[in-house]
């Protein structure tokens, strides 16, 4: 793990000082995804102030767990770029590559092209936290601040292990990078509103099958001192670092599948 640990970060120091080199794209880049994240988040926020809240759901409430979601994404999209943009690799025969190299491929691939743009979501997010914040403070007792460290985490590996099952399709299909985009748009979409604002069956589906309300919902009731308002119970606010650890186990399978099945770009 310590090796593979300084593998990745010896990548994103490379990465980050050839991004340096072109200050214009960088800035471009960042300011892009970070108006893009804002946006997102005004069109929530107007509509929530409107209605004074959602499900018993204070607007500051709301806007602090959407700011998570937002740094995790910023940082699947920066440190993790090799496997959300995977299609391009397996196209232009990278992955060969990569198999004939005496490290895995998730040692080589996270940060084989590192994306500076994912600094974007990952400011707005903090500026999302901290508004709201503002406006509704979180009960941070001493035992909450490390566990909204591994709340931040939990939700980048439920990511990452949803975004693994996406690309790895791409040994089968080169062309899943629409699917990719589609499910990054819909995971912030569904985040925008607190869970329990959904039918049965979509708490259901974002619980079990796409456990997008462990990134952000189930930790909220936790640091904002809420009883569980889901299907599940209380039990579900505790486990975000389960339900990550799930979560890749899943998507690491379909990943080795995929990886099985691949034959080399002359055998697709």
């Amino acid at each position: 793990m310590g090796t593979y640990l300084a593998l990745q970060m010896a990548y994103l120091h490379i990465g980050l000082k050839s991004a340096l080199q072109y200050r214009v794209n960088f800035v471009g880049g960042v300011l892009g995804l970070l108006t893009h994240s804002l946006f997102a988040a005004l069109g929530g926020i107007v509509l929530i102030d409107r209605f004074g809240g959602v499900e018993g759901w204070e607007l500051g409430q709301i806007v602090f767990m959407f700011g998570l979601t937002r740094i995790q994404t910023g940082v699947i999209y920066s440190v993790f770029r090799g496997i959300v943009g995977w299609e391009f690799y397996v196209q232009e025969g990278f992955v060969d590559r990569y198999l004939v190299r005496p490290r895995g491929l998730l040692t080589q691939v996270p940060g084989a092209e590192f994306d500076v743009s994912g600094f974007g979501p990952m400011i707005a997010g903090a500026g999302l936290v901290a508004f709201g914040a503002a406006i509704s403070p979180p009960n941070l007792t001493w035992w909450l601040v490390p566990w909204l460290a591994v709340v931040i985490s939990s939700g980048i590996v439920i990511q990452l292990s949803l975004t693994m099952i996406v690309a790895s399709f791409a040994f089968y299909n080169v062309q899943m990078g629409a699917a990719t985009n589609s499910l990054e748009r819909t995971a912030w979409q569904m985040n925008l509103f607190p869970a329990s604002a959904y039918s049965a069956g979509v708490q259901a589906l974002i619980t079990v099958a796409l456990p997008w309300a462990f990134m952000a919902f189930y930790p909220a009731h936790l640091l904002y001192g809420r009883d569980s308002d889901g299907l599940f119970g209380s039990p579900v606010l505790y486990l975000s670092p389960v339900a990550a650890m799930a979560a890749f186990a899943v998507g690491y399978g379909v990943w080795r599948r995929g990886i099985r099945k691949y034959q080399g770009m002359g055998g697709m």
